[in-house]
């Protein structure tokens, strides 16, 4: 079982420090005694028909971001206890991959994303990672992988729904 990576801090600065909810921290006990065997890094796919500019999507990720507080929270032990934070995100970058050129680019763009998704995420974030393919002259896909410890199914759609109206207006 690989080493636990929640950071330990003292109780100074327990203001910043909020609990976890049950699920939480269901979800941060399975995770590091490795009991459930599910992973915990849900990925999602959405499609983007028609042209895309890359450095705007990315930009709209960012603000959505920005937005999500909970997105932005990480996972630290205090006094034996488990807490979450809200921390500042650096701008944490979306690659761009141009697979039209592919001969499978959908089968392509799959295999990449599960690349990203099966790499470990550190307790003290960020806690997703997202990335934007070409599948397409007039398609492409945004990939996001996102701890479930931050956000649910439902979460996910509202963060979606928030990234393409961003994206829209600038």
């Amino acid at each position: 079982m690989p080493e636990s990576t929640t950071e330990r801090h003292d109780v100074a600065g327990a203001e910043q420090l909020l609990p976890l909810t049950r699920s939480q921290l269901d979800i941060w006990l399975a995770q590091e005694t490795g009991g459930s065997g599910i992973p915990w890094q849900a990925s999602y796919f959405v499609v983007i028909d028609g042209a895309v500019e890359p450095a705007l999507v990315e930009r709209a990720v960012h603000r959505a971001i920005a937005d999500c507080e909970p997105l932005r929270a990480a996972v630290i032990e205090a006094n034996g206890q488990v807490y979450q934070k809200v921390v500042d995100c650096p701008a944490v970058p979306v690659p761009f991959l141009d697979l039209s050129g592919s001969p499978d680019p959908v089968a392509e763009t799959n295999r990449l994303a599960s690349q990203i998704q099966r790499e470990p995420m550190s307790w003290a974030g960020p806690l997703f990672r997202f990335a934007l393919f070409r599948t397409g002259a007039h398609q492409s896909l945004l990939f996001a992988c996102l701890h479930h410890i931050v956000v649910d199914g439902f979460s996910s759609v509202l963060l979606f729904n928030r990234i393409a109206p961003v994206y829209s207006a600038i």
